[in-house]
């Protein structure tokens, strides 16, 4: 590693444990495109912070370009860096746990009536969610991996109609 390289890194982790408002200080623009967003940093204001002189700096230090998607569950939306989310959907997960556990109890003969009144669910939410106890095993899989489609939640879920064909599932999947 050259002596340059070595004092603009030393000199980045100095800058990196400053407040976050001198860092920002530094950005010029930030642009969202399809699937990437690009953080350009001014070149006399990185080249005074890191007391370098503004002309040695590479500009792939300037300019930092990464894939990025838009992760919504309910009203929030989360903003991923660096390719698919791979935070887990609690929520999700839990929903799909519990339809796989009433389809259990009817599956041992309890009606859908005592299901529901067991664990004190409104018909509404029992049919919606009963949806997700025939989710196809490779979808269930990126869910339990965190690699589902962003807008697929228990929000979507009780607002749009699931499949009961895995086929049709994937087809599903593949357009949201």
């Amino acid at each position: 590693m050259s002596n340059l390289a070595k004092t603009i890194e030393t000199a980045i982790t100095t800058l990196l444990s400053q407040p976050r408002e001198c860092v920002l200080d530094l950005v010029t623009l930030v642009r969202l495109a399809a699937g990437q967003i690009t953080i350009t940093l001014d070149r006399g204001k990185v080249g005074r912070a890191l007391k370098i002189d503004p002309q040695l700096l590479p500009d792939a230090l300037l300019r930092c370009a990464k894939g990025m998607t838009l992760k919504r569950r309910g009203v929030e939306t989360r903003l991923i860096i660096g390719g698919e989310g791979t935070d887990l959907d609690v929520i999700l997960l839990r929903n799909i746990q519990q339809a796989r556990e009433w389809y259990q109890y009817i599956l041992e003969g309890k009606s859908f009536s005592d299901v529901m009144a067991a664990s004190q669910t409104s018909p509404s939410r029992f049919r919606k969610l009963m949806q997700l106890a025939f989710l196809a095993p490779d979808l269930l899989t990126r869910v339990t991996n965190g690699t589902q489609p962003i807008v697929f939640t228990s929000e979507w879920v009780k607002t749009h109609s699931l499949p009961a064909d895995w086929d049709a599932q994937r087809r599903l999947f593949d357009t949201l």
